[in-house]
């Protein structure tokens, strides 16, 4: 597990840039409660409950829940060797993804899942923390 965790990191890294949480090497702090909150959200209610939660939750100190969710479907699509754009970010969705494939109740996924959160929580500590954008 901590091979592929370590694996996960630089797909984590370019999915902040991608998703535009992070710019020019910094990240709104509010960002790193989010992705604690996420694997929370997990645990309480559920892979789909949690993402459908966060993919239509308001703005907040400047940042948006959504983008998280954008990176770990960034994530998903990139360590499964699918080139994605940003512009297809804006019209596919985390959520759509999971219904689409049927993989609310998916161990193997909900671990998959949970492994890009800690990436991306990892990957989120090389960027330097700012206030707001």
């Amino acid at each position: 597990m901590r091979k592929k965790l370590q694996s996960y990191i630089p797909h984590a890294i370019k999915a902040i840039q991608e998703t535009r949480i992070g710019l020019d090497g910094k990240i709104i702090g509010t960002y790193n409660g989010f992705i604690s909150s996420f694997g929370a959200g997990i645990v309480q209610a559920g892979i789909l409950p949690a993402v459908i939660f966060f993919e239509t939750a308001e703005s907040t100190e400047g940042a948006d829940k959504y983008r998280i969710c954008q990176a770990l479907y960034w994530m998903k699509q990139s360590t499964d060797g699918n080139t994605i754009q940003p512009s297809d970010l804006a019209k596919d969705s985390l959520s759509n993804y999971i219904l689409d494939h049927d993989l609310q109740y998916d161990r193997k996924f909900l671990k998959e899942m949970t492994q890009y959160a800690v990436a991306l929580k990892i990957a989120m500590r090389t960027f330097k923390k700012v206030e707001k954008s």
